[in-house]
Formats: C-alpha cells, structure tokens, sequence
C-alpha cells in the first residue's frame, strides 16, 4: 500500500497532466495555428533508393537519394552503355 503522501502526490502529477493535454496552448505552435508536421517526401527516387538499401536511413542511401534527384528517377541506376575502344596489340606507323 502506497503511504498517503505518495498518494497526494500521485494524484497532484495526474491533474498537472491532465491539464497540460487538454490546455490549448500546448496543441498551437507559436504562430498561434495548430501544428501539423510536414509530410515526407516519398517521390519515385525515394522509393528506388530505399528498394536498394537494407539500411534506411544510412550515409549511403541518403547520399544515393540525393543523387537519384540530382539526375532523375527514370535515369538513375541504369549502367551506362560506352562501347569501349578495342586497342590493336601492335603499334602502327
């Protein structure tokens, strides 16, 4: 059993609670309006980039994230397709 003065106190911390949930102060921002979080961004590079990864968040894919939007979704990951120059094994004149 909880002495009374645990008790008094107990039941001092849940009214502070209680008002502090329902106080209108504490749902406004400073600006007075209520305050909503800004969605994330979830753009197709996104989603290609957090696909690749195991780790999210981590250096590399945020790195890669920000590199799929530098250069565009339908253009990042592909490989490049150089021919390369076949070299003759003997010098010519």
């Amino acid at each position: 059993m909880a002495s009374p003065r645990v008790r008094k106190l107990a039941g001092r911390t849940r009214s502070a609670n209680m008002q502090h949930a329902t106080c209108p102060c504490a749902m406004r921002g400073a600006n007075g309006k209520k305050s909503t979080k800004k969605p994330a961004k979830r753009d197709a590079c996104y989603r290609k980039v957090k696909a690749r990864y195991s780790v999210w968040p981590s250096a590399y894919a945020s790195g890669a994230l920000v590199k799929c939007r530098k250069v565009g979704a339908a253009n990042w990951g592909n490989s490049s397709n150089k021919k390369k120059k076949k070299r003759g094994k003997g010098k010519s004149a």
